[in-house]
């Protein structure tokens, strides 16, 4: 699988690239009209096209000059970390730049 960050070569099942440590998706594969969804999206993100195809929408807006706010709330442990990090990989393969920021619980 090609890595969208540095364009290194990777095993097919790779879930991170080996040069420079970037999460590899399916997302990544069906960008480049890859039959690759072995590691990503299709192989093991289940149960999130409502919500996937919301943060798409919502993207695609922004990306036209219509601001949005979309905010992933939830229970410990429903995914909320994983839908980010696969739509950041979607983000990326639409050439936008991803940022990540983290706070204490408390």
């Amino acid at each position: 699988m090609l890595c969208p960050s540095c364009g290194q070569e990777n095993r097919r099942d790779a879930t991170f690239c080996d040069a420079c440590s970037a999460r590899l998706t399916a997302l990544d594969a069906l960008a480049r009209g890859s039959n690759e969804l072995v590691a990503g999206l299709i192989a093991d993100f289940v149960g999130r096209r409502r919500e996937m195809s919301d943060l798409v929408s919502a993207f695609d807006d922004a990306k036209s000059g219509e601001g949005r706010l979309v905010m992933l709330v939830g229970e410990p442990g429903i995914g909320k970390t994983r839908i980010a990090e696969e739509f950041a990989a979607h983000a990326m393969t639409q050439k936008s730049v991803v940022l990540w920021g983290r706070c204490h619980e408390q």
